[in-house]
């Protein structure tokens, strides 16, 4: 990109950045309403990239509205078919974490400990402990 592209791009950012914050602000959802600064970042970030591909821009207004409504939907598209799962780092399984390079003597210990773990935490019992171990070890 060329000295002028830069300036060109810094007058459309200073310009429009709040229409994009208001259609970002439109579009999302009301327990996302930090991300939207976020958003405003990724379209700028994208029509950078437009701008340095050499594609001409006759309407800044309607180039960034679409780009920032196209931004929000592939952010809820991924957001949908991901899932969040919470992890507990005080868990019990601490006592046993394994080295960097374990060895087969490592390895066998954490899973004989984590039998003993498990049979403890569901009520043991002999065939249980079993089955659970044999779970573990695998």
């Amino acid at each position: 990109m060329t000295r002028d592209d830069e300036e060109r791009f810094a007058d459309l950012y200073r310009q429009h950045l709040p229409m994009v914050r208001r259609v970002a602000a439109d579009g999302v959802r009301r327990d996302d309403r930090g991300l939207v600064e976020d958003f405003a970042q990724v379209v700028f970030l994208r029509l950078w990239s437009y701008l340095a591909a050499g594609n001409p821009v006759d309407r800044p207004a309607a180039l960034l509205g679409t780009i920032t409504r196209h931004t929000l939907i592939d952010y809820y598209r991924v957001k949908r078919n991901t899932s969040t799962v919470a992890v507990d780092f005080t868990d019990s399984f601490e006592a046993f974490r394994l080295p960097v390079a374990p060895g087969a003597e490592d390895v066998a210990v954490a899973r004989m400990e984590a039998c003993e773990l498990f049979a403890g935490d569901l009520g043991g019992g002999d065939v249980f402990e079993r089955v659970l171990c044999l779970a573990v070890a695998r």
